[in-house]
């Protein structure tokens, strides 16, 4: 079950070899276990949990697939057994409050604006195409998933307040940037990629390669001085720190598909 890091993978095109799966095993594996980042645990992985549970997100992103459909159960109990110990303190989840309250609300934008992207691209046939390889399952899967999240995209969009808040403090594309901002780091280590990449130059290249196209693309976003002013202010949702991932934290094969997929 991939929720809001399909969304997210979508709208913004970093690391879209990566998948949402690959996102998610560096989010396990990096949490942030500090109070405050207890706290995003709590509010992104409660949003993910909605998210398995809603019978039409599932139903989009498995294809009415039982097996696949399991999975997302799977996950529900991997994310509530990182939040009992969490939920297990009054204090925390009580001074947690505030921040979730915030977690949340940035969460509707981001889920709203993904909607609102998904809806673009399923108006342009080319865009659709090149998302789906022309997979006429993969374009079905894009459908449903829009119909099934669009309701809540256009309760934001009706929300004046919400709305306002949404157009001039969140941005998926903010996400985006800090990811790719990353990716071009972690490229310009020619020692670490060498040893990530066992000396396989072909590999080494086509991570350099990728990392060229996201420099690129943030250069620019950061031409654009409204997106600029957004991302600043921007509030930030995750548990993890995406400047502290290295090489060694990705997932057998991603760096390749990094490197591949800008």
């Amino acid at each position: 079950m991939r929720s809001l890091f399909v969304l997210v993978t979508l709208t913004t095109g970093a690391f879209a070899q990566m998948g949402a799966v690959g996102l998610f095993g560096i989010l396990m594996k990096k949490l942030d276990n500090s109070p405050q980042g207890q706290c995003h645990q709590l509010s992104l992985f409660t949003n993910i949990i909605d998210l398995a549970n809603n019978p039409k997100v599932v139903d989009a992103l498995t294809g009415g697939d039982p097996s696949k459909a399991q999975m997302s159960q799977a996950l529900v109990s991997i994310l509530n057994a990182q939040m009992d110990p969490i939920k297990a303190n009054k204090a925390t989840v009580d001074n947690c409050q505030p921040t979730i309250a915030t977690d949340n609300e940035v969460t509707d934008c981001l889920e709203s604006q993904a909607v609102t992207q998904l809806n673009n691209i399923l108006a342009n046939q080319t865009a659709v195409d090149a998302m789906t390889k022309s997979n006429p399952q993969n374009v079905d899967m894009l459908k449903k998933l829009s119909a099934a999240l669009d309701d809540k995209a256009k309760a934001v969009k009706a929300n004046a307040t919400e709305s306002g808040f949404c157009d001039s403090t969140v941005d998926v594309r903010c996400i985006g940037q800090k990811i790719m901002t990353q990716f071009v780091k972690l490229a310009s280590d020619d020692a670490a990629l060498n040893a990530h990449f066992a000396n396989n130059a072909t590999q080494v290249q086509q991570f350099k390669d990728g990392a060229a196209k996201a420099q690129t693309r943030l250069d620019e976003q950061r031409k654009d001085e409204k997106l600029t002013g957004v991302c600043g202010k921007m509030p930030n949702i995750l548990p993890i720190d995406i400047g502290s991932v290295t090489l060694d934290d990705l997932p057998s094969g991603m760096g390749i598909g990094m490197g591949m997929g800008m």
